[in-house]
């Protein structure tokens, strides 16, 4: 039985300190990101808020670099600063994340479409 705690301990700290790092509080920021969005909706399902929370959450993780490209954001000095407002990136990243995600999949489409008729 001592064993079974134990496992659990270290899995539960594992979890925490992998929220406590960088890709996990993205990813926790991305997801509220998109369960802000969430609420903004007419019609909420509890499916249509998992998936709000984990394309959030993935869309944060991994579309925030590009969103701060497209912005032109430079990195403050200040590490702390910077650290706020990345996580301020995600957020919103989350938020608009999956429209974000339909543009680009629509312009990689359409670069795709001219490029099989040769242009």
């Amino acid at each position: 039985m001592e064993g079974i705690w134990d496992a659990l301990l270290v899995g539960f700290a594992s979890v925490a300190a992998w929220v406590a790092g960088e890709t996990g509080r993205a990813f926790v920021s991305g997801g509220l990101g998109g369960v802000a969005r969430w609420f903004g909706q007419d019609k909420k399902t509890l499916w249509s808020f998992m998936v709000a929370w984990f394309g959030g959450s993935i869309c944060g993780v991994y579309l925030t670099p590009i969103v701060m490209w497209i912005v032109g954001y430079a990195p403050d000095p200040s590490v702390v600063a910077a650290q706020n407002t990345t996580a301020a990136f995600v957020f919103v990243t989350g938020a608009v994340g999956i429209s974000l995600l339909k543009i680009i999949t629509a312009g990689v489409e359409n670069r795709a479409k001219k490029w099989s008729e040769g242009e």
